[in-house]
């Protein structure tokens, strides 16, 4: 929610009318280009442009493709100029306590993380997002070795450079690691890192993007996974 009140808000403030899901907004982030908030305005810029809504671009057969071509279509500097502007108010909107009220905790994930922790399971995070914004929106973070951002990695994600920094971190080879996401670009991390890539359906990646992207397991939410990996004695091995 606080993503897409912030774009609202970045929208509003340019004089534009506003009127995507939130969960569809959510999913348009889930996709590898668009999730930088600067080109998902672009995206949303351009549907407005276009007059197009958001749900018609997601049931395309490649919704990235299909908002790419419609970028270089209807943006022009002006416009990508303006989608600048609209992310300085998001980010302000986002990193406010006011944003922080609108955060929503998805369910299941706390008591998931306790239960791998029950396991044995070592448990860290690695996030395009920064370290702070993780602690602020997961109550629980604690329960994590570490927490690995965007700032301390050469190359976000689609690259797996973090998770590699991770496993080096924590002293573990790719055989004995999985990476869990919830977008495409989670996925291609873990192949490039050379670790297990599991997919959950409960965050920003639709079935049909998350499936393309071929991970080893797909689960509908974090407590399916963890419930799955109690009754296995370890990671598995590819």
């Amino acid at each position: 929610m606080a993503t897409n009140y912030g774009y609202a808000t970045g929208f509003a403030k340019a004089g534009l009318k506003y009127g995507f899901d939130v969960k569809e907004v959510w999913h348009l982030r889930g996709f590898d280009k668009f999730n930088s908030s600067k080109e998902a305005v672009k995206a949303l810029l351009a549907l407005n442009k276009a007059k197009q809504q958001l749900k018609h671009a997601l049931d395309k057969s490649d919704p990235q493709g299909y908002l790419i071509s419609l970028i270089s279509e209807y943006l022009n500097e002006a416009d990508y100029a303006l989608a600048e502007n609209i992310v300085r108010t998001y980010k302000q909107i986002f990193n406010s306590e006011e944003g922080r009220k609108l955060i929503r905790q998805i369910s299941g994930a706390e008591e998931a993380v306790a239960e791998l922790r029950n396991k044995g399971y070592r448990l860290a995070v690695f996030t395009n997002s920064s370290s702070d914004s993780v602690k602020r929106d997961m109550p629980y973070w604690k329960q994590f070795e570490f927490i690995l951002s965007e700032d301390e990695v050469p190359r976000r994600k689609p690259y797996g450079d973090g998770i590699r920094i991770a496993m080096s971190k924590a002293g573990v080879l790719p055989d004995e690691t999985a990476y869990i996401g919830d977008a495409a670009s989670d996925i291609s991390a873990a192949r490039d890192a050379g670790c297990k890539a599991i997919a959950v359906l409960s965050g920003m990646g639709t079935a049909a993007d998350l499936e393309k992207a071929n991970p080893d397991m797909i689960f509908e939410d974090l407590l399916e996974l963890a419930k799955f990996m109690k009754q296995i004695p370890k990671v598995i091995n590819r």
